[in-house]
């Protein structure tokens, strides 16, 4: 393997492939990055086992030289870190000894052990039940909007996922929930052929990574729902995510079509006003919220620190006065992955879960359950 590339392209590579490494792998090879020189380019991968990444820097692109070809696994923290440092605009990869990558630039010269590539996890094989492409910029946009309401406890493993389902109309829903809170998306697709697909859970840490590697905002990508993986592909990039087996929670009956009370806030006043109140909410966060037909009061107290009361105006209110108590920080978290400028709350009595809607916005719902007070 002898290999010239851009420093550049290469470390933007190492990038994106580096989101797959787990710090704490108790198997060797997974700590590194597997490289493979070929006639048509270097392909960079990352395996945690749940994810994994590929990348493309190709030939035709003119950043790099193949001058033989190869394979090795380098260590991803130290290889990383070599390449970002490099000064010079074009670094050389050669094997210049069994399982050891010399690395030049400018006068620089590192000699990294490896491990062998044929210990790295092959790609996954997947068979396809659909197939359809959305623009990266919305799914970037979906990921937010659903994916802070997964669970991080292990307790429920299914709720740390985030489900993919068919919804009514040929529309696509993305859901999370940790039990408290609920997070619902949908978007229309492609998908006009597809009657049925069984739903599928994709974890929500390799949700909340492909993300992060949505870079090009005009950039449309393909996604794969298989059995056992979903793909994302991009023009470099492919990523294979493991799925969580399990039935998911089902949300057609939660969600109550009738409510007592409904108030219209402008979000970025919702947000700040919560961020204030919170100075001085116990550990649980808990906050008190009364409606009347004028104005809205957020209330919090801590034993022996102090307590707060604040009037909220508000854009509109109608039905039933109210109050009801709930976890502020949850509040907030559904408030800043809303886009809309105003923000609908529903109520239906103080232990029904609150309805959180963009106003005017249809595709996404959110549910947060109360907290009982006295």
């Amino acid at each position: 393997m002898l290999i010239r590339v851009s420093q550049v392209n290469l470390y933007d590579a190492l990038q994106n492939v580096i989101r797959a490494i787990s710090p704490h792998t108790l198997i060797p090879v997974l700590s590194g990055i597997k490289l493979i020189a070929h006639s048509n380019g270097l392909t960079l991968f990352s395996s945690n086992t749940s994810l994994m990444i590929q990348y493309e820097i190709p030939l035709v692109e003119g950043y790099i030289e193949i001058v033989r070809t190869g394979s090795i696994v380098v260590p991803a923290k130290y290889f990383l870190e070599i390449i970002r440092k490099f000064p010079s605009e074009s670094v050389t990869l050669e094997l210049t000894e069994h399982l050891v990558l010399t690395i030049r630039s400018d006068f620089s010269v590192y000699r990294l052990c490896g491990m062998d590539p044929i210990e790295f996890p092959r790609i996954p094989e997947v068979k396809p039940n659909i197939i359809f492409s959305i623009q990266s910029s919305l799914l970037h946009r979906v990921i937010r909007q659903v994916v802070f309401a997964a669970s991080t406890s292990e307790n429920r493993p299914i709720l740390t996922g985030v489900s993919c389902q068919l919804a009514v109309n040929d529309r696509l829903r993305f859901l999370a929930t940790d039990g408290v809170r609920l997070a619902s998306r949908t978007i229309d697709t492609d998908l006009n052929s597809v009657h049925y697909f069984p739903p599928i859970v994709i974890p929500s840490k390799n949700f909340n990574e492909l993300s992060k590697l949505l870079n090009d905002e005009q950039e449309t990508a393909e996604i794969i729902f298989g059995e056992n993986r979903a793909i994302l592909k991009t023009r470099n990039l492919i990523c294979y995510s493991a799925l969580i087996d399990g039935t998911y929670p089902s949300i057609d009956n939660i969600i109550s079509v009738s409510h007592t009370t409904e108030i219209i806030v402008d979000t970025a006043s919702m947000i700040n006003t919560l961020e204030r109140v919170s100075l001085l909410a116990d550990e649980s966060n808990v906050l008190r919220l009364n409606a009347t037909e004028h104005h809205i009061e957020l209330v919090a107290r801590t034993a022996e620190i102090g307590d707060v009361h604040e009037e909220m105006s508000i854009e509109l209110i109608t039905g039933a006065e109210i109050q009801i108590s709930f976890n502020g920080k949850h509040l907030r978290d559904i408030l800043r992955s809303i886009d809309t400028t105003k923000t609908t709350l529903k109520f239906s009595g103080k232990l029904n879960p609150i309805i959180i809607e963009p106003y005017d916005d249809s595709q996404s719902i959110y549910l947060l359950t109360p907290i009982r007070s006295a």
